[in-house]
């Protein structure tokens, strides 16, 4: 019997495959993006059942990719899509929703990731994938899981193939400009710290808890710039993050 997540990634791939004969730049995010780019997620600890699909699309793009969902049987949420359709489209099928992103990704802090749509790869950068799981506030097991397994199958170095290596060098790119993602993912990366010692065996434990602190280390040692010193200034008194509308 074939899995639900194996459903969702032959839909994933079909959509991927109809947007390049179409000329329409999309990439995977989420837990898909995870699950094809790490096997690990095949087997305990690391396996969870993914909830729905998620893609990038270029703004220029955004509403042919709309009409061309259209025609492969899924429909928009009109309401959801009037409101926030500048920046993230919601669509569904009998079978499973889309959450689609435009241009960016928008959640409890932004990232651009426009220049990182066009290409032959079928997923975001991997040092993009993972802040997108590193950035929410209010974390769950599923997200911590998810970046466990970026982390476990993937070499992290200062920089090289985006799609290969986990680049600190694009990490602080970010976190380094961001005061607010700083936190939160220096926050996250405690707590995933946290679950790691709780819930794995020692060897485990090792090698896990070394990238951790590896990207801790590199993120706090990087130059800040002046925006992030400044509103380092005002700290925890003013919320840094904003809280995603909920989907219906």
């Amino acid at each position: 019997m074939v899995s639900h997540n194996e459903i969702l990634k032959l839909e994933g791939l079909r959509i991927l495959a109809a947007t390049e004969e179409k000329g329409i730049p999309i990439r995977l995010l989420g837990g898909m993006a995870v699950y094809l780019s790490s096997p690990c997620t095949r087997e305990a600890p690391f396996s969870r059942e993914i909830n729905d699909l998620d893609f990038v699309v270029s703004k220029k793009k955004a509403y042919s990719f709309e009409k061309l969902l259209e025609k492969i049987g899924f429909e928009g949420d009109h309401e959801f899509n009037s409101i926030h359709g500048e920046s993230r489209l919601l669509f569904y099928s009998d079978r499973m929703e889309l959450d689609i992103f435009v241009g960016g990704f928008e959640q409890c802090h932004s990232m651009d990731l426009e220049k990182y749509i066009s290409g032959s790869a079928q997923i975001i950068p991997l040092a993009n994938l993972l802040l997108t799981k590193l950035q929410i506030v209010k974390i769950n097991e599923k997200d911590i899981l998810d970046i466990l397994a970026l982390l476990h199958d993937h070499v992290i170095l200062n920089d090289g193939n985006p799609n290969e290596v986990i680049s600190l060098s694009a990490i602080n790119s970010i976190v380094s400009n961001d005061w607010g993602w700083y936190t939160t993912c220096s926050d996250n990366l405690e707590k995933i710290n946290s679950y790691v010692m709780d819930n794995f065996t020692n060897s485990e434990q090792e090698m896990l808890t070394e990238k951790i602190e590896t990207i801790r280390a590199s993120s706090q040692n990087s130059a800040k710039s002046i925006r992030w010193k400044i509103r380092s200034k005002v700290g925890r008194k003013v919320q840094w993050y904003e809280l995603p509308e909920e989907k219906k």
